[in-house]
């Protein structure tokens, strides 16, 4: 079934033109009529940019990251826990997208993925990023009986980090292109 959208008409001088714009095959194919004259597009890009979509996606990644971090607070805050230790990851949070942001500005070439600055961006950010996953598993095996924090920390904070990262992998998709207002971060 065929989408389709009308364009509102385009008022002239001398007469009101009617414009109707039928897209098919989802995209691929566009059939534009204004007034009598029709025009058939074939593998055409149609991008249809609703402005409240990038609020909503940037709405939707801050819930996800307020879930994650809450997930990381209630391993340090439950009463059968009852140890702040696994509050340290957020201190990789803050430093896992920095090598990645200081590569993008540093670069001249962006449409280049294969140099040597980004490689070794992504290198510490998977370093920093697994550091965060090892963090809590290394205070909860520590010698039984002294553990530093208890299996189910351990667990609630990996839940946080899996949810974050993903966050923020979220972020820089849904954000990096050039045309949009959030390219500077």
């Amino acid at each position: 079934m065929p989408a389709t959208a009308i364009v509102s008409p385009i008022m002239s001088t001398s007469k009101v033109h009617c414009i109707s714009l039928r897209v098919f095959d989802r995209g691929s194919t566009a059939v534009l009529s204004v007034d009598d004259s029709i025009y058939i597009f074939i593998n055409c890009q149609i991008h249809p940019q609703w402005p409240g979509l990038k609020v909503i996606r940037l709405v939707t990644l801050a819930f996800a990251g307020s879930i994650g971090m809450t997930f990381v607070i209630l391993g340090c805050a439950l009463p059968a826990y009852q140890t702040w230790w696994p509050l340290f990851v957020v201190l990789f949070y803050i430093l896992a997208p920095l090598p990645t942001l200081i590569a993008r500005r540093s670069t001249d070439d962006s449409e280049s993925n294969n140099n040597s600055c980004s490689e070794l961006a992504i290198f510490i950010t998977m370093g920093i990023v697994v550091s965060s996953f090892a963090l809590p598993i290394v205070l909860a095996r520590s010698p039984p009986g002294v553990g530093t924090i208890e299996w189910g920390a351990c667990y609630l904070t990996l839940a946080g980090n899996f949810v974050v990262y993903l966050t923020l992998v979220g972020f820089f998709i849904t954000f990096d292109q050039d045309s949009t207002d959030y390219s500077m971060w």
